[in-house]
């Protein structure tokens, strides 16, 4: 037998009680999702934010965390892109060959020669007229 409300049930307290739990839940959920959203954009993990978000009382305050956090997935592509030039370093080191036209170190720099004295007069030595 299926269960049937008399003809006399009032709907109207269903109705209030559904809405005074749908606004406020509503309203989280306004402000939580875009959390959410943006979570997932920055690659982390969006149900966990959300839930932060609702548990939290303050969608705005997890948002502004999550904005001053790191973009996970940038890090995750520096990382990846850093392991891949790493990988192409190393197979060019490999494949180099050593150059044998390196040219060897003099013995006795430019600044370890013994001056000179030069007899010609520079300008500095003429007198000035004034």
């Amino acid at each position: 037998m299926i269960f049937a409300p008399p003809n006399n049930f009032d709907y109207s307290v269903y109705a209030t009680l559904l809405c005074i739990l749908a606004v406020p839940v509503g309203a989280f959920l306004f402000f939580a999702l875009p959390v959410a959203r943006q979570a997932r954009r920055r690659g982390y993990s969006g149900i966990v934010w959300l839930l932060a978000a609702i548990i939290s009382l303050n969608p705005l305050l997890i948002l502004i965390v999550l904005i001053v956090l790191p973009d996970r997935r940038k890090l995750l592509l520096r990382e990846k892109e850093r392991q891949d030039l790493e990988a192409k370093l190393a197979a060019r080191a490999k494949k180099a060959p050593l150059s044998e036209t390196v040219q060897s170190v003099p013995a006795v720099s430019l600044g370890d020669q013994a001056t000179a004295a030069s007899f010609v007069r520079s300008i500095g030595d003429e007198e000035t007229n004034g």
